[in-house]
């Protein structure tokens, strides 16, 4: 017997006790079964952040009190990406998307980046902060957990990512918010500089 949840939560998911009857689920096709989303506000801990609009969150549910991992996308929020192979040339772009993960980072967990002369990645490539590797590693000794911080309700994007509001550790405040209003001081900022 497959379990209901099983398809939702990848391959490493291990089935409950809570199935359903094989003959439920013969007829199922992909036309006529809905897709399981999760919905509501869940306490997270934020485990991974790729950039500064992406991050995966371990949260659990009612049905099953171990942690799972989602994967999850700040609505209206949209950051540069990070560069593919860090060998690329680091371009404004690539250094903005750098700024735009380290600053969610920042906010949501209680991870303090410090500050070095110089970055680099295991090929030797100049970076304008830590690599993946080594931002997981800093990630990786969060303790903070966002308490009814992570709402679900607003489906999924293109690549099946979770569209969510999140909260800014210790604080009631958006984190999409928080990050839209500082945009638009950096634009004032930056419209005096060019004048």
């Amino acid at each position: 017997m497959k379990s209901l949840f099983g398809c939702c939560f990848g391959k490493k998911y291990k089935p409950t006790t809570r199935s359903l009857p094989e003959h439920t689920l013969s007829g199922a096709t992909y036309n006529n079964t809905p897709e399981f989303l999760l919905q509501g506000t869940f306490t997270c801990k934020v485990i991974r952040v790729y950039d500064g609009d992406t991050f995966w969150a371990a949260i659990t549910s009612t049905h099953d009190s171990r942690p799972m991992r989602i994967n999850c996308r700040l609505l209206n929020i949209d950051t540069p990406e990070m560069p593919i192979a860090h060998s690329q040339a680091m371009t404004d772009y690539h250094r903005r998307a750098f700024a735009a993960r380290d600053r969610l980072i920042q906010l949501v967990t209680n991870v303090d980046i410090p500050v070095k002369e110089n970055y680099t990645d295991s090929s030797g490539t100049q970076l304008p902060s830590y690599s993946d590797a080594e931002m997981q590693k800093l990630v990786d000794q969060n303790t903070a957990v966002l308490h009814n911080g992570l709402t679900l309700n607003n489906g999924t994007d293109k690549y099946g990512r979770y569209l969510v509001t999140l909260r800014k550790l210790g604080s009631k405040q958006d984190v999409s918010t928080i990050l839209l209003s500082e945009r638009k001081g950096e634009n004032k900022n930056h419209q005096r500089i060019q004048k």
